[in-house]
C-alpha cells in the first residue's frame, strides 16, 4: 500500500540475488521525489486486517547513561543501559489486555558513536532479575544513524507487565 492504494502484492515471492544466496537485505527505491516510501512492512505471511504497528507509550525509564534533556541519551561508558517500562495499562485501556503482541521492535533514533572506544548497542529486555541479550548493532559516526532490533514474540499485552526493554552500550 502506498498512500492509502495497494500498488503492489506479490505472494508466494522468491527473490534472486546476483551476489549470494544467502543475502538478506531488500532494498526498495522510489524512482519519483512525488512518491515517499515509508512504514514499509514485508511479511513472510498474510498480514491481517486486525493487526496493527504501534508505538509502546513509555511509562517510566531508567538508565545510568546521562540525560542530554531532550529526550536523548548519552552513554559515556561501556555496559550502560536505558530501560524502559511500557504503559501497559493505557495498552490494555485501548486495545485490551488480551490482545495479541506478535513482535518487538527497538529503535535508536539517533543512535550513533563519536568515538572508536564505545561503538555498539545490544538491545536487551530485563524481566525481574533476569536480563536477556538480543542483537548487538554496531553504530555509525553519522549523527543521523539509526539502529534497530526486532524480534518476534508471542505474549499478551498483560504479559508486557514486569519487563522493560532497551539498550546496553559496549565496545
Amino acid at each position: 500500500l502506498l498512500n492509502e492504494r495497494e500498488v503492489y502484492n506479490k505472494q508466494d515471492c522468491s527473490f534472486w540475488y546476483a551476489y549470494s544466496s544467502s543475502e538478506k537485505t531488500i532494498t526498495v527505491y522510489s524512482r519519483t521525489e512525488d512518491i515517499l516510501i515509508s512504514n514499509l512492512i514485508l511479511s513472510d505471511g498474510e498480514i491481517s486486517p486486525r493487526e496493527q504497528v504501534i508505538m509502546l507509550p513509555v511509562q517510566a525509564t531508567q538508565t545510568n547513561m546521562t540525560d542530554c534533556g531532550d529526550g536523548s541519551y548519552e552513554a559515556t561508558a561501556a555496559n550502560q543501559e536505558l530501560l524502559q517500562t511500557a504503559d501497559v495499562a493505557a495498552l490494555s485501556a485501548q486495545y485490551g489486555e488480551d490482545s495479541r503482541v506478535t513482535g518487538i521492535s527497538l529503535l535508536g533514533n539517533p543512535a550513533y558513536r563519536t568515538a572508536e572506544g564505545l561503538c555498539a548497542l545490544t538491545a536487551i529486555e530485563k524481566s525481574g532479575g533476569n536480563i536477556t541479550e538480543y542483537g548487538r548493532h554496531i553504530a555509525e559516526q553519522n549523527p543521523t544513524s539509526v539502529v534497530m532490533d526486532t524480534r518476534t514474540v508471542s505474549m499478551s499485552i498483560a504479559e508486557l507487565t514486569g519487563r522493560q526493554f532497551g539498550w546496553r552500550a559496549g565496545t
